[in-house]
């Protein structure tokens, strides 16, 4: 398909501008996507639009990493897309234009997903498709513009099973964004006997409403007080879900002898402090990332259940791509906690 597409591009820190771009042409393994939903980030984004990542970024760049598609032409490798397949975490490809790179590509009109599935009955190389494995299809008979959402939950879920929050657990999530109210509400879903969250006083209520038995405001001084009050017993894990400096040394305190924290958030990646001697003793510090694809399936299954569910988090609105600063200048107000994007 020949023609030019629209992007939103991050010129340069502080310069985000929508910009007309060619649309990409599907290689041997890869389907060429309608793009038709997107969820912002308001982590990664706003620190690539601010030039604050904690790791270099190639500007200009296309923005965007939550983005889902549909399907409308094949590569002559693909094997396991077919034409209308609905597919997550597509993103416009790298080279489309000189001088224009991607910071994932996907807040764009059309993208690419790749056949991953193909390359490895063709025995590719895994190091040229690893990458691709978070390109999964979405059934039909689950609603696409639910699927804003879909990146969010399945990169939250993958964490937090893998730090081995289950039936029976004693949790604490600090921060009330879009991740950290995910991980509330996966906590209550994996059977968690008792979830808390320290975040913003604006979001309690809605902590609350996803699962939290007990919420504080992190910036009342006696929160951690307040949490032993209420606590059955000492958490089991602890997870920072912000990641900024100092934020889990309140609460260490409360961990119990052999717990786990871990810190998901980027906010001081590579400059993160805490205080270890604050806890009562000796704790496991949990580092071993996510795969959204492990989880992908079982995110698709509460979403069917209607236990996983975009409206808490992004309303009912769509701001339409030509909208994306709106979205953003709304996000930074915290009007909601995060965007949905239409794409098409």
């Amino acid at each position: 398909m020949s023609g030019t597409m629209q992007c939103y591009v991050v010129e340069r820190p502080g310069c985000l501008a929508l910009r007309e771009l060619p649309i990409p042409t599907p290689g041997r393994y890869e389907a060429l996507c309608r793009l038709k939903w997107a969820g912002t980030c308001t982590a990664t984004d706003q620190h690539i639009i601010e030039g604050r990542m904690p790791f270099a970024i190639p500007y200009p760049c296309i923005l965007g990493h939550e983005s889902v598609g549909e399907v409308v032409e094949l590569g002559p490798g693909v094997t396991t897309y077919r034409v209308g397949d609905h597919v997550s975490r597509v993103g416009a490809p790298a080279g489309l234009a000189e001088g224009i790179n991607i910071a994932w590509g996907g807040y764009s009109q059309w993208g690419i997903a790749v056949d991953h599935w193909a390359m490895a009955r063709d025995g590719v190389d895994p190091s040229l498709y690893r990458s691709a494995l978070v390109n999964q299809i979405i059934p039909h008979d689950v609603p696409l513009e639910e699927c804003a959402m879909l990146t969010t939950w399945r990169e939250t879920l993958s964490f937090i099973r893998r730090m081995g929050v289950g039936p029976g657990s004693r949790v604490l999530v600090v921060g009330s964004g879009g991740n950290g109210l995910s991980f509330v509400r996966h906590a209550a879903n994996l059977g968690a006997d008792w979830v808390a969250a320290a975040g913003s006083s604006a979001r309690l209520e809605l902590a609350r409403t996803l699962g939290a038995s007990t919420v504080v405001d992190y910036r009342d001084t006696n929160a951690a007080d307040r949490l032993r009050e209420a606590m059955p017993g000492p958490f089991d894990f602890i997870l920072d879900a912000v990641g900024a400096d100092g934020a889990m040394d309140p609460y260490l305190g409360l961990l119990a002898s052999g717990g786990t924290v871990a810190v998901y958030g980027i906010e001081a990646m590579g400059q993160y402090r805490m205080k270890p001697l604050a806890a009562p003793g000796s704790f496991r510090f949990y580092q071993g990332g996510y795969q959204e694809a492990e989880t992908h399936q079982a995110v698709i299954d509460l979403m069917r259940a209607g236990r996983l569910r975009s409206e808490p988090f992004m309303g009912d609105a769509a701001y339409p791509l030509e909208a994306l600063p709106q979205a953003f200048s709304d996000l930074r107000a915290r009007r909601l906690v995060k965007a949905r994007i239409c794409l098409a």
